[in-house]
């Protein structure tokens, strides 16, 4: 799947590194602004998962392994974020 004429693979690609950056950058400097960065990341990154497991389901009719996955993933960095 594409958008904008880009693979979606690409999209995460370029999200998890900026996500783990802003991990690193988060735990080095010890400031809650980032947390607070990571739990907004993470709840976007959630929200865009229901609705691309949505879309799977409902109008493609197949669920990808891989991208099931990252939805677990991506729920896994909201609640890591909450905690």
């Amino acid at each position: 799947s594409t958008l904008v004429g880009i693979p979606l693979g690409s999209y995460g690609i370029v999200f998890y590194v900026m996500v783990a950056f802003g991990g690193f950058a988060g735990f080095f400097a010890r400031r809650r602004a980032y947390a607070d960065v990571m739990l907004a990341v993470g709840a976007v990154a959630s929200i865009i998962s229901i609705v691309l497991f949505v879309i799977s389901k409902m109008l493609v009719g197949a669920l990808c392994l891989v991208c099931m996955g990252i939805y677990v993933v991506n729920f896994a960095l909201f609640g890591a974020a909450w905690w």
